[in-house]
């Protein structure tokens, strides 16, 4: 019987906590909590997810109530990127719609419960949310986790297809980040959660675990549907083009009174749906459908829905005041003005709007005050191209706004020459219209239009078109140019955008476009030189990614090797002396890694300093030799990287990198030589560049060792700043940049 017992009882009792996806909750969370608690102290977090369910009329879900019990009176474990509760505010005695609506005006995540039925249930380490969603009538299949973007106030995708598998992952990856889990458990229990759990956050940590992929995002489309609502009701002084951009047609079709009578049922259950028909009847001042949508409202039980129900009465007598909205009679007007769901009466409003537009910039340019009145164009198409056609009459700004009329050729090409011109001679006075046509631009133009203000390193542009950093764009365009702007900029206060654009597109194999544009988001963190990157920037150190572009020359693993460098993070250093302690040659094929070097070991202990120095000392290009054709030996120089026996381009790019670690790192005479052989290097490379460029140092390696040499001497522009002088107008976005960089230093 011994026999017996031991051979079906082999896994170990921590391999069998870890055994199950879908169970963990009911069998193994209690104990989890038990052992890592914080401490038996009673926990107010939970509190606003309760209130929410208790608002539509429902008993916690099974599996909410299996995660709060053993909190009932103990703080929640540390658990990897998700930290329990909410901030949400709880519901007090009155109208609970209302409540929630005026909440929501300054608790932007709260929108989310109303519109998609989603409820905050935690936090992930960057700030962003966990929302618990699920819609009751549709299936008795557990709730969807969606992840909220807390820079966007957007809904990613599903990340998990129930609330078991999230926090079975977030409690295994912090269990073996402790040292709980040993491999093998570790390597088993993650194949469990294949096609459980999303990519977000754990991109390294879970790296070959197939991707949760939602069949079906009810909670998503719903939201979405109802995004112009949230618009209207939050956005104090939205323009009608605001509002038209947030209204989905697609998603919007008509209210009929069939319609409404097919959603009876969720009118019952699902108070995101009364919320939606009451208000979109409401401010499309369809008297039949709202009361239509009253009356199915007065079959639910749940109190969400019976306050509706009196406060839209109260709108419905011409109540104003609601939260931040201080006349919503007048708002009503508005909106049935802009007839959303009339595709002939949309044309006609916007033929009012360009007229009452044309009105208001003759009265400005009577005034004096157009650059003013500019300003509201932003978020006003109509108006911005008044003020343009009342700038084309204006002496001082004709021709600025001319070459913004010709910057497409008559075959609808971009006029590269008329962009150019309109960068370096263009009025600034023209910021807020290209800012304006860069948010609701077509066919190019607004391509065009980020990519001049980039160029002009326009700081009150970066909020204004932050969302086109999370547009739907395939080859990441508009994202590449978000970053120029970031990057020019300098600015270490946005690198909070760049970190929201890589969390919401991660490292991703075999796409290129993507990792392209990740490359130079993550060089672009290491300009900005936020040391409080240093814990993302680490995650990446051993990831391999090598894909590189015009727009990004220097791929994504050599940026991660810069960007740590340029922050200044000192645990980096280590691992890099690991890397080439077996084959220390390869050091001179990586120019970020000898920038880094040159950094971090600046700020070691004396040790890891010497180490790092005889490193970089014995890859230089002069400690090496070659053999000619008569098969004699002669000691390589650094004239011989420019010989016509072939490109030797990333060894230059090493050895530029290497000079200036070098430089950084010793002194008198040690410095003197580096400095020397840095001055020939840069000189020979930027002087030669239009001779070697298209025989030599061709393709994507060439431009990288233009960036490099401008990176050498912006750091020392005592070497020849002129130099840089001939790339300000190149091709290359990152060359270009850096050129003016030591130009105007």
């Amino acid at each position: 019987m011994a026999s017996k017992k031991k051979s079906t009882s082999s896994e170990s009792p921590v391999a069998a906590s870890w055994s199950q996806v879908g169970k963990f909750l009911g069998t193994q969370w209690p104990s989890f909590v038990e052992k890592h608690s914080a401490g038996k102290k009673p926990w107010s977090r939970g509190g606003p997810i309760s209130d929410a369910f208790a608002s539509w009329g429902q008993p916690l879900p099974k599996d909410l109530t299996q995660l709060l019990q053993p909190l009932a009176e103990c703080e929640p474990p540390p658990l990897e990127e998700l930290t329990l509760g909410s901030d949400a505010p709880r519901t007090t005695p009155g109208n609970l719609m209302e409540q929630r609506i005026v909440a929501a005006q300054s608790y932007r995540p709260l929108w989310k419960e109303l519109t998609g039925g989603f409820v905050e249930i935690g936090a992930t380490s960057s700030g962003d949310l966990w929302l618990y969603a699920r819609e009751p009538q549709r299936g008795k299949a557990r709730a969807q986790i969606y992840l909220f973007n807390h820079e966007t106030d957007g809904i990613e995708a599903p990340q998990a297809e129930n609330l078991d598998a999230l926090v079975f992952r977030a409690a295994l990856v912090r269990a073996h980040a402790r040292g709980e889990v040993d491999a093998e458990t570790f390597k088993q229990a993650r194949q469990k959660l294949d096609t459980c759990v999303g990519e977000l956050g754990f991109e390294e940590t879970l790296a070959g675990v197939k991707p949760y992929v939602a069949k079906e995002e009810p909670a998503y489309k719903n939201d979405l549907r109802a995004g112009w609502l949230v618009t209207l009701l939050t956005e104090v002084g939205a323009s009608d083009a605001e509002l038209r951009g947030a209204f989905d047609v697609e998603m919007n079709p008509p209210l009929t009174e069939e319609r409404l009578a097919t959603s009876a049922e969720r009118f019952k259950t699902y108070p995101p749906a009364a919320f939606y028909f009451c208000m979109a009847s409401f401010f499309a001042g369809d008297e039949a459908r709202l009361t239509q949508a009253l009356e199915l409202c007065r079959l639910s039980d749940a109190p969400l829905v019976k306050d509706l129900v009196a406060l839209m009465e109260e709108l419905r007598a011409g109540r104003k005041q609601l939260g931040a909205i201080s006349d919503v009679q007048a708002l009503r007007q508005r909106v049935m003005g802009l007839a959303l769901w009339d595709e002939e009466g949309r044309a006609r409003a916007k033929e009012k709007e360009a007229a009452a537009a044309a009105v208001k910039v003759a009265s400005a340019a009577r005034e004096g005050s157009l650059d003013a009145l500019a300003w509201e164009a932003v978020k006003d198409p109509a108006l911005g191209a008044a003020i343009q056609e009342a700038y084309a009459a204006d002496p001082s700004m004709q021709a600025t706004v001319a070459l913004m009329s010709a910057w497409k050729d008559e075959e609808n090409y971009r006029d590269e020459g008329v962009i150019a011109e309109l960068i370096a001679e263009g009025d600034r006075r023209a910021t807020p219209l290209l800012i304006s046509i860069a948010r609701y631009g077509e066919g190019g133009e607004d391509l065009i239009a980020l990519e001049v203000l980039a160029a002009w390193a326009e700081p009150r542009a970066v909020e204004l078109v932050r969302d086109a950093a999370f547009a739907e764009d395939r080859f990441h365009l508009k994202r590449h140019l978000f970053i120029q702007l970031i990057q020019a900029l300098g600015d270490k206060a946005n690198t909070k955008h760049l970190l929201a654009v890589l969390r919401m597109y991660p490292l991703k194999d075999g796409d290129s476009e993507r990792n392209r544009m990740l490359g130079a988001l993550v060089f672009a963190l290491g300009e900005l030189g936020d040391p409080a990157v240093g814990d993302t920037l680490l995650r990446y150190l051993e990831r391999t990614v090598d894909a590189v572009g015009k727009e990004a020359p220097i791929s994504f693993s050599e940026a991660v090797c810069y960007a740590l460098g340029a922050v200044g993070e000192t645990r980096a250093l280590a691992p890099l002396l690991a890397r080439f302690e077996e084959k220390p040659w390869k050091l001179s094929s990586s120019p970020a890694t000898c920038f880094a070097l040159g950094r971090l070991a600046g700020t070691a202990d004396p040790a890891s300093r010497e180490k790092a120095l005889a490193l970089l000392e014995s890859n230089r290009f002069s400690k090496g030799f070659f053999i000619d054709v008569n098969k004699q030996k002669h000691p390589n120089t650094i004239a011989g990287l420019f010989r016509d026996v072939g490109g030797l381009t990333v060894a230059a790019s090493g050895q530029l990198m290497l000079e200036v670690a070098m430089a950084g790192l010793t002194e008198g005479a040690r410095r003197e030589e580096a400095l020397a052989n840095l001055r020939e290097l840069v000189t020979g490379v930027l002087t030669q560049w239009e001779a070697r460029s298209s025989k030599y140092w061709t393709g994507y390696d060439g431009y990288a060792l233009l960036a490099w040499a401008l990176l050498a001497l912006r750091a020392h522009p005592d070497l020849g700043r002129e130099l840089a002088r001939p790339f300000v107008t190149s091709d290359v976005p990152l060359v270009r940049l850096l050129a003016k960089q030591v130009v105007g230093a």
